[in-house]
């Protein structure tokens, strides 16, 4: 795997790290935040492991992360759908989901 597809699947979710703590002051509930927070975290814990993981040979460390980032995308997925509920701010919830879109099909692209 190519450092330069790890490394922008890892400037992508750290974009999208960066607008999630932004949404996270503009959501209109305790809920809200709460979901956010908790995306946060676990963005957090694999954008950690993106830059310790050896992508170069598929090793098992490689494969528990392909599975972390696979359950980051559903989380990021369902959050993404809840947005509108969760912040009011229109041009927020765009920048949040456009960068969820483009995190999700970058990593997807990362893992076949």
């Amino acid at each position: 795997m190519p450092d330069t597809a790890k490394e922008s699947v890892g400037a992508l979710y750290q974009e999208l790290y960066q607008q999630l703590s932004k949404a996270y002051w503009v959501a209109s509930t305790l809920e809200g935040k709460d979901q956010i927070h908790g995306t946060i975290d676990v963005l957090y814990d694999v954008i950690t492991k993106i830059n310790q993981t050896d992508f170069s040979n598929r090793t098992r460390a490689f494969q528990e992360l392909s599975t972390e980032i696979s359950k980051l995308n559903e989380q990021l997925e369902k959050l993404k759908g809840k947005l509108d509920q969760i912040i009011h701010a229109v041009g927020v919830v765009s920048q949040v989901t456009n960068a969820i879109d483009q995190a999700v099909k970058q990593a997807a692209a990362l893992l076949v």
